[in-house]
């Protein structure tokens, strides 16, 4: 039983380097031929952005922290598009951007009952959420659906 075992480990191992020497055989041969690593690329060009987005500091040291994570990572890991998706969204966010905020009840419920159909209840909950903010013209939350005016966090 024991030598299973050994012979099962043994073969996973060499299975493992097998696939890490063929993996390392396959950039040296993209490299020459002009092909650059489209990962080191991607994680430049997500470095750049975070820089010049204006992010707040502490979504920009997350950001920082998972790009680094990203570097470490294997390009093919599933975790690797994860994080690729994660790093797209808080670079394109518009961060040093605002609004005026439009509270016209009115306007608000047609839109939603022209874009959504169905979806009373949530709909219900965007007016209330909207009609506090006109009301109250400070909201505490940003998000009408999660905001502490709704009374949950």
């Amino acid at each position: 039983m024991q030598q299973e075992i050994n012979t099962q480990a043994r073969a996973d191992i060499d299975r493992s380097q097998r696939e890490f020497y063929l993996r390392q055989q396959m950039k040296a041969i993209q490299s020459e031929l002009g092909e650059g690593n489209e990962l080191a690329e991607e994680i430049a060009q997500f470095r750049e952005k975070i820089e010049t987005s204006k992010m707040p500091k502490p979504a920009e040291e997350e950001a920082l922290r998972q790009l680094k994570k990203l570097e470490r990572m294997h390009p093919d890991a599933a975790e690797t598009a994860t994080l690729r998706n994660w790093m797209e969204i808080m670079t394109d966010l518009p961060w040093s951007r605002s609004s005026v905020d439009n509270l016209d009840l009115g306007k608000a419920e047609k839109v939603l009952n022209e874009d959504h159909y169905g979806l009373e209840k949530v709909k219900d909950r965007i007016i209330e959420a909207l009609a506090v903010r006109k009301l109250k013209r400070e909201a505490e939350g940003t998000d009408p659906l999660f905001s502490r005016t709704s009374g949950r966090r």
